[in-house]
């Protein structure tokens, strides 16, 4: 048997493991999961504007079908890590419980060939007192977050580990 042929298998094997310990454990719940493969990527001083000064950005998650699901969200930069105030009943939040992977997408207004793209794993944590929604809505106008709400939801707080990060412009 050549090496080739039991590399190939090897690979194989890991890779049906993986899906195994997957399916048995939500990606999300595992930390070895989000420890294996864990590359943390840092922003260029060249982009840092825009993460500091634009007002919305564009998440893309991972649909029910496999197809991205776009949505343009307001969000905060706290202690260096971009947070998203999102409420369990919304798609977008779902999706990111099934699928951690997203992509958080910034344009400059003054140069819209300038952009930022942050391939990220997204955490979420409950914000049952909308103390980090209350700072969110603060940064739009004071705008109350608990409107948006809709029923049996709960307010979640999401923040995003960059994996992967790629400029333009």
């Amino acid at each position: 048997m050549s090496v080739a042929v039991v590399l190939r298998a090897s690979v194989t094997l890991l890779d049906a493991v993986s899906q195994a310990h997957l399916v048995e454990r939500s990606v999300a719940s595992c930390t070895h999961c989000l420890r294996k493969n864990t590359y943390m990527a840092e922003i260029p001083a060249s982009h840092h504007d825009l993460v500091e000064n634009t007002q919305v950005i564009t998440l893309a998650t991972v649909g029910l079908d496999g197809f991205p699901q776009v949505t343009a969200v307001g969000f905060l930069l706290e202690d260096g890590t971009i947070k998203l105030s999102l409420n369990t009943a919304r798609q977008k939040m779902k999706n990111l419980q099934r699928h951690p992977e997203a992509t958080l997408f910034f344009i400059d207004p003054a140069n819209p060939y300038r952009t930022l793209e942050i391939r990220a794993r997204s955490v979420v944590e409950p914000d049952t007192d909308y103390a980090f929604a209350d700072r969110l809505g603060a940064k739009y106008g004071g705008t109350d977050l608990r409107a948006m709400d809709r029923a049996g939801g709960q307010r979640m707080v999401v923040s995003f580990d960059p994996v992967k990060v790629n400029t333009f412009g």
